[in-house]
């Protein structure tokens, strides 16, 4: 009995000194840092609390110490989202260019396929862009729409950015939804976004599938400012799209008097027919707007010409 106890006095030495030695081995090891980061407590980055109610000053603070503490700098959100893409919204440019010197993945996608850069262009972060490409920000990145960071800023209205990605030399001709940001500002865009496009040099006679320039698009959508600077700067007004139809056609359609009259002004042809033989004065008859002004009249005599 004596040399039992004294046995398993033994043994039960031993396994203190085995789990002393395995405690003292696993707090020797080092964390995981950086692209391998664990989850540190109070370093919910990618969550919008972190980014709230903070000054700059602490926010930089926050970044700085979840960095050095090793949190996990490519941790997701549900929507795939990275610390990078909501610095890009929520952040300042200092916190953009910390997350980067640490090696946050410049070109991360999220579920939607947009990188840091989209995400801080559609918000109009302006400071945070000029970050972005100054650390080598892929301007024709595409999201799953097919939009460029470019095409992204001009949807949204953001003309001073839009002004920054043209000077860095953006494609301006790099199309989604089958036209190019010209055919895109001209239908839904402002008149400054659309000059801003003209004076880098964007293609007035660009066509879609259906051989429709931004003029034809500005003429239907009413957008008489537009279709004045189209024109201005050279737009053709007797254009055909492979319905037969000029902008003329699509203005005394759906468009307005004024429209209407700024085009015949530029030279446009009130006689032209479409595929299916129609002149405008035979659209314009369903569209009370023209058919009830005095311009429906120099359109209807060009029927009989």
């Amino acid at each position: 009995m004596v040399m039992g106890n004294k046995n398993m006095r033994r043994k039960s030495g031993t396994i203190r000194h085995t789990i002393a030695g395995a405690a003292l081995a696993l707090a020797l090891m080092p964390m995981p840092v950086g692209r391998a980061g664990a989850e540190v407590q109070g370093c919910d980055w990618t969550g919008s609390a972190f980014w709230k109610g903070a000054e700059p000053a602490q926010l930089a603070a926050r970044v700085d110490r979840c960095i050095a503490d090793g949190a996990n700098i490519e941790a997701r959100t549900k929507w795939g989202a990275t610390p990078l893409h909501v610095a890009a919204v929520a952040g300042t440019p200092e916190t953009v260019a910390a997350l980067l010197d640490a090696g946050a993945d410049l070109e991360a996608r999220t579920k939607l396929g947009r990188t840091p850069l989209h995400r801080a262009v559609g918000y109009g972060k302006l400071e945070t862009v000029l970050v972005l490409l100054a650390a080598g920000a892929d301007l024709e990145a595409r999201d799953k729409d097919g939009e460029t960071p470019l095409y992204k800023a001009a949807k949204y209205g953001k003309l001073e950015t839009v002004l920054v990605l043209l000077a860095a030399d953006a494609d301006l001709e790099a199309r989604a939804e089958d036209g190019t940001l010209l055919h895109w500002a001209a239908e839904h865009g402002s008149p400054e976004t659309v000059a801003a496009l003209i004076r880098a040099g964007a293609d007035l006679e660009a066509q879609t599938w259906d051989d429709e320039t931004p003029l034809h698009l500005a003429a239907e959508h009413g957008k008489l400012e537009i279709v004045a600077a189209l024109i201005r700067a050279g737009a053709h007004p007797n254009t055909r799209d492979e319905d037969g139809d000029t902008p003329l056609h699509l203005a005394a359609k759906h468009g307005t008097p004024e429209i209407v009259a700024a085009l015949l002004d530029a030279g446009a042809d009130p006689a032209a027919r479409d595929a299916r033989g129609r002149s405008p004065a035979d659209l314009a008859e369903k569209n009370s707007a023209v058919r009830d002004h005095a311009i429906f009249w120099t359109l209807n005599e060009a029927r009989f010409d």
